[in-house]
């Protein structure tokens, strides 16, 4: 049907049988499996998008509804966020004087919206990106939300977060939050990045460059290093699995490990759980390293 097509594979009922299909022939098609019925009225049919599907069906009904905070960073592809798992509730933000009924898989937040701070993602009203990242900082920790800072930076969803950050203040939990806008930093190119900074900053030990390019003799860039020292010659790498995981990657990173520690380098590598669960020998490797480095102080 060209206006399930175009409504990304949903059609509800009422369209259905619009187009000639009896409720019973509807009822068949949702037994047979062909058709999905995320309920509220809405059929997903094969080939449906696998995110914007589900956003129109939660919507459907709903004119006053916005998509927000992880349905919308989705939308509006923000980068550095975890796999969206099956389960997902699609978030939508609602005025004050809606409805309060949950429907299943749904997840409702109410504030009176302005205009201004929404934006079209492929039909669909989405909270615009200044408003998505803030009502994103708002509900993390610090990790996380500097890393979504970051990867909005990196991704060009914002230029700075004067913004962002005018958009917080007033609103709970903002006060708390003040100071993380700080720690943002566009060049980090994973949440693994931006959590190894922030605990390398905590410890005392911040990085004295980001993305730092290393030359050979001859000029050519050989290399560019996660987390860098220059006075020290030591490199730090966060080795996340969906860059570095693979057996190509694998052959890359030692021959650019090997090609850097002949022109001098210390490198180091850590991965997530590394981060996550032994920050202390993060920080410890990381401080030996640097009180035994080959450039001064």
């Amino acid at each position: 049907m060209r206006q399930a097509r175009q409504q990304d594979g949903v059609i509800s009922g009422s369209q259905a049988q619009a187009f000639g299909l009896t409720r019973r022939q509807i009822a068949r098609l949702v037994h047979s499996g062909e058709w999905q019925y995320p309920g509220r009225g809405a059929y997903l049919l094969p080939g449906a998008h696998p995110h914007r599907s589900r956003v129109r069906a939660a919507l459907l009904h709903r004119p006053d509804a916005v998509a927000c905070e992880i349905t919308a960073a989705r939308l509006l592809a923000f980068g550095g966020l975890p796999v969206a798992r099956p389960d997902e509730p699609v978030h939508l933000l609602l005025p004050f004087e809606s409805a309060r009924r949950q429907p299943n898989g749904v997840k409702l937040h109410w504030d009176d919206v302005p205009h201004a701070h929404v934006t079209d993602i492929h039909g669909i009203p989405t909270t615009s990106a200044p408003r998505t990242l803030v009502d994103m900082v708002l509900r993390r920790d610090r990790d996380d939300a500097v890393a979504l800072m970051d990867a909005a930076l990196r991704g060009g969803h914002l230029t700075d977060l004067t913004s962002a950050r005018s958009l917080a203040f007033g609103r709970r939990g903002a006060a708390a939050r003040s100071s993380w806008w700080r720690h943002a930093d566009g060049r980090a190119e994973s949440p693994l990045e931006t959590r190894l900074r922030l605990l390398l900053t905590d410890a005392g030990v911040a990085p004295e460059q980001l993305q730092w390019q290393v030359r050979d003799d001859s000029g050519r860039v050989v290399a560019r290093l996660d987390l860098a020292w220059p006075s020290r010659q030591l490199d730090v790498e966060a080795d996340g699995t969906s860059v570095h995981g693979g057996p190509v990657a694998l052959y890359r990173d030692r021959h650019r490990q090997n090609l850097l520690t002949t022109l001098g380098w210390t490198v180091l590598r850590f991965t997530w759980p590394d981060v996550t669960q032994r920050p202390g020998y993060v920080t410890h490797t990381v401080t030996r390293a640097l009180a035994t480095g080959s450039g001064q102080p």
